[in-house]
């Protein structure tokens, strides 16, 4: 029955075949099968995920936390900077119109300023052969006490409507002219105290310079007083003084950061007081910002219009000579720079602990999955008929299960 076949018997009893041939091996192919997808890297997988995850969605929800706090902190304060830049404005202008005011001081006494202007008569007014009284010395001397009284004063001229005279005291240099004189428009139609928005300084038609003075080189804002016939709404003078802009420019800067920030004080007609921008200076604010809402004192909202994205902060003013509102603009990257610093801190942190976790894993995952390849390269060496083959056990390993 076996004549014809050859026994090949091995010292091996379960090598015994016949004409055994070897069976092709497919070790190479399952190597790279498992490599894609070996123990190991599903774990290290793992454990990054685990770490990945939650430090991504805490560093989100703390950013936008940090935002909204920033955002509400950065609300509250700016509040509090405009209302006490509001109250020092209000008082500043407050403190013009009691100074005007103190011209009615004179009203029962005989050769008072006031009483001066009472008694004003045009020259064909007079009697016939009569001149009129000289008034130099009284008005010169009242309109010096009122130059003295705010060092910010530049010039103030005061132009008596009976006698058609107009006065003007500049750098303690007096002049007096005749002649026709027709005082600014009041805003809203109403002869009222105003405050007329910073323009370039003139001489309100005056024809006599001022040696060393030229006009039109200082910026001014100017307040109109009119001065009345009392009790009556008759008008027998009307007074017009210059300011210098340096106080009202220093109490606008203490309510805003020059280097990011932008503020503006607007009149009633949308004309600007006083602008952290140059160009818009003594110019009517026509960007959508500045229509605020008027039922409320103060307020804010959000704007990315116009050229400008961030917070919109207003507070409106009434003030005895000025209607208007104070507006702040807030960038956005100004109000976020603290969020983002603080989410930058907090993420370094958090990749500095990802990248030690990293590794962590790395080294864990090789020390538990290296037994379990060798376990694998062992059976792997048996089922392809290596039946010699050995595995080396380096330490103790127990699954609990």
């Amino acid at each position: 029955m076996f004549k014809d076949k050859k026994v090949y018997i091995s010292r091996n009893p379960l090598s015994l075949s016949f004409s055994q041939k070897r069976i092709p091996s497919c070790h190479g192919r399952r190597s790279r099968f498992y490599l894609k997808n070996s123990i190991r890297t599903r774990l290290m997988a793992l454990v990054l995920l685990a770490s990945v995850i939650p430090s991504g969605i805490s560093v989100t929800f703390s950013y936008l936390y940090t935002k909204q706090s920033v955002t509400e902190q950065s609300v509250k304060q700016n509040t509090k900077l405009l209302t006490l830049g509001e109250g020092n404005l209000s008082s500043y202008f407050s403190g013009m119109n009691q100074r005007a005011m103190s011209l009615y001081s004179g009203i029962n006494v005989p050769s008072s300023f006031y009483t001066t202007l009472l008694t004003a008569k045009a020259p064909e007014d007079l009697p016939e052969g009569t001149a009129a009284p000289d008034t130099r010395a009284v008005i010169s001397t009242q309109l010096y006490n009122l130059f003295l009284s705010d060092q910010n004063t530049f010039q103030i001229h005061l132009y008596v409507r009976a006698s058609r005279q107009s006065n003007l005291l500049l750098g303690g240099l007096f002049r007096r002219e005749s002649g026709k004189y027709v005082p600014a428009a009041v805003p809203g139609g109403t002869y009222r105290p105003f405050l007329e928005v910073t323009h370039m300084d003139h001489q309100y038609g005056m024809k006599s310079g001022f040696p060393n003075l030229k006009s039109g080189t200082v910026p001014v804002f100017t307040a109109h007083f009119p001065l009345y016939r009392a009790p009556s709404a008759d008008v027998l003078a009307d007074l017009s003084v210059d300011f210098r802009l340096d106080e009202l420019e220093g109490i606008a800067r203490s309510m805003y950061n020059s280097g990011t920030e932008r503020l503006y004080v607007l009149n009633e007609q949308g004309q600007a007081l006083y602008s952290s921008d140059p160009d818009w200076i003594g110019e009517r604010v026509t960007a959508g910002w500045s229509q605020l809402p008027q039922d409320s004192e103060s307020g804010h909202f959000s704007w990315k219009k116009d050229g400008f994205a961030g917070i919109v902060m207003y507070r409106h003013i009434d003030a005895p000579l000025f209607k208007g509102s104070i507006i702040k603009l807030v960038p956005y990257g100004d109000l976020y720079a603290d969020a983002r610093v603080i989410t930058r801190f907090t993420t370094g942190i958090g990749v500095l602990f990802l990248i030690l976790g990293g590794i962590v894993a790395v080294v864990i995952s090789i020390g538990f999955t290296r037994p379990i390849k060798k376990l694998i390269a062992f059976t792997q060496k048996v089922q392809i008929g290596q039946l010699d083959a050995h595995v080396e056990a380096r330490a103790r390993m127990n699954l609990v299960c």
